[in-house]
């Protein structure tokens, strides 16, 4: 289940001029170069299957042409206004139930990327073989009004009551987000943005100031995104 609508891109983020959104003094970090986008899986939908299993590891510590990952703060709805080929990120349980919270907009916005998604996690995997949590999905834009691009990052197991614990929620982040970084870098097309709500801390109950923490400690390989824009309602 993905969170309630709060604050949870890259290169090219859309002009404050035309957005109605101030920019924020962050955004004036100095630009990374560009890295080539794999083109191989261009217009895909994406999952953990399309990664080998050693992908994403990045040991020690961060050395000096690595980047971390800039987090850009934005207030409004996310889901208005949203420019072609723009990545939408939230958090999802792995039971494909996209039901309150910011969840329940993405399946009425979206509902034929939120039937892909429930069969991915209905059909594709059973409850004997549940999706893996602390992976992400990826789901090229199926929508025909709507061409973007939403990423699913599984950070707990189920929800409600039976939510995973806020550490075990915290350590599926760190590895869904890095996936799903992966995953971008080969959409085949550089995402115009990538908008995330405040992932984890409506109905997971997760503080913010937590993930963010864990986003921010990610070592960034050099083809992954590099930004990411976190949103939260007005």
């Amino acid at each position: 289940m993905s969170e309630q609508q709060s604050t949870d891109n890259i290169a090219h983020p859309t002009n404050a001029a035309t957005s109605g959104h101030k920019r924020s003094n962050s955004d004036l970090q100095p630009q990374v170069k560009k890295q080539k986008m794999n083109t191989e899986h261009a217009h895909q939908h994406l999952d953990n299957t399309h990664i080998p299993t050693d992908r994403l590891s990045v040991p020690g510590q961060p050395s000096t042409d690595q980047h971390p990952l800039q987090l850009t703060y934005r207030k409004g709805d996310m889901l208005v206004d949203v420019p072609k080929d723009c990545v939408l990120v939230h958090a999802c349980n792995t039971q494909g139930v996209w039901g309150s919270g910011i969840a329940k907009s993405f399946k009425r916005q979206y509902p034929k990327a939120y039937a892909f998604h429930r069969d991915y996690c209905t059909k594709k995997h059973t409850k004997a073989k549940p999706v893996e949590t602390g992976t992400a999905q990826l789901l090229a834009p199926l929508d025909e009004d709507r061409q973007h691009w939403i990423g699913c990052v599984f950070t707990s197991a189920k929800y409600g009551k039976n939510k995973d614990k806020p550490d075990q929620i915290l350590e599926n982040t760190n590895k869904s987000i890095q996936m799903l970084l992966e995953l971008i870098s080969q959409m085949g097309t550089e995402p115009r943005e990538i908008r995330m709500c405040k992932i984890n801390s409506g109905k997971f109950g997760v503080p913010w100031e937590k993930t963010e923490a864990i986003m921010k400690g990610i070592v960034l390989k050099s083809h992954w995104p590099t930004k990411i824009e976190v949103w939260e309602p007005e």
